[in-house]
């Protein structure tokens, strides 16, 4: 298996050209409408910013310029612009609480979600509706998506010169087979939460569409870019997380878990031939600072890390090959 890095492209608010995603989204929660009227519901998003109205410590708003959620840090906020202060950690009014729900899924982070919604009926039948959002990618060879929950996952890249459809694949992405027939029956099965693919090489756009039969869809962050590759993956890879979690002690010593977010990692060996451990180390050292993608089996997404490489070293053992290894810490 050769060790594979995709740089990844910017994309920006003015790259998700379609969505079926309104900004705002919410609603009041059921009963939402009164019968003859329909709705949308979800409680992600939060009323847009009013000039006028005081805002107290945890309420909630947002700015369509930046397509920003803000929260409050103080009692009495009025008429200061989120944007314009911004906790830097010093001062400012506002905490930035991340992206609106239409965008969380080019925020750079994985544990935070885009969720799909539910079309409320006059009669109150709640209709699930799949996410469907359409970005322009620019050249690009592979695309992942980090944190899907979702049971089918159709996607579609078309190329922006000719308005050709060069790629069209359905993925199941429901569970991971399971390891014994009493699990298939009734056991709970893990989801498949990352979906990796290569695409024809093209200035391109891609659709995205993730449906669910019983439940609303999710996607943590939609990522596309070009890769490279080098060397030979030694067996023996390391694969983990890192659970941000914290235990709670309470004045009675009386002791609880507070759920947080985690972050996958992993640590293996590459063969490197000595010819091409400086575009190695020269790959490498072109992704600091920045999140790309870290591959040693497409077909492991324990394997397939959104993050950033923390140590990278080269060991120069012979005259003709050498040996790297590489430690990958995910990013939340």
């Amino acid at each position: 298996m050769s060790f594979k890095i995709v740089t990844l492209n910017n994309i920006t608010f003015d790259d998700v050209i379609e969505s079926n995603i309104n900004e705002p989204c919410h609603v009041d929660p059921l009963p939402l409408d009164p019968p003859g009227t329909g709705g949308v519901q979800c409680d992600v998003d939060p009323d847009v910013w009013a000039v006028g109205r005081t805002y107290d410590i945890g309420d909630r708003c947002y700015l369509a310029s930046t397509h920003t959620i803000y929260k409050s840090r103080v009692d009495g906020n009025v008429g200061k612009r989120p944007d314009e202060h911004e906790w830097d950690g010093t001062t400012g009014e506002w905490y930035n609480d991340g992206y609106t729900n239409r965008y969380r899924m080019i925020d750079k982070f994985t544990n935070t979600y885009c969720e799909g919604t539910t079309t409320i009926e006059p009669d109150h039948t709640v209709t699930i509706i799949p996410i469907d959002f359409t970005i322009n990618v620019g050249y690009a060879d592979t695309i992942c998506l980090f944190g899907v929950d979702a049971d089918q996952c159709i996607i579609t890249q078309t190329d922006n010169g000719t308005g050709e459809v060069t790629y069209s694949e359905t993925i199941r992405v429901s569970r991971e087979p399971s390891t014994s027939w009493w699990g298939y029956f009734f056991g709970k099965t893990a989801k498949i939460a990352t979906v990796y693919r290569t695409i024809p090489h093209r200035d391109a756009k891609i659709r995205v569409q993730l449906s669910a039969q019983d439940r609303k869809t999710k996607i943590g962050i939609f990522v596309a870019g070009v890769m490279k590759t080098f060397g030979r993956v030694k067996y023996g890879v390391e694969s983990s997380i890192i659970d941000y979690s914290k235990k709670i002690v309470d004045n009675l010593g009386y002791i609880s878990l507070e759920p947080g977010r985690y972050a996958r990692r992993f640590r293996c060996d590459i063969y490197l031939k000595n010819s091409e451990c400086d575009y190695a180390m020269n790959s490498i050292i072109a992704e600091r600072g920045v999140p790309a993608v870290y591959v040693v089996d497409e077909n492991r997404q324990s394997l397939i890390v959104y993050g950033l490489c923390r140590n990278f070293s080269i060991y120069w053992v012979g005259p003709l090959y050498s040996k790297g290894v590489i430690e990958i810490v995910g990013l939340t």
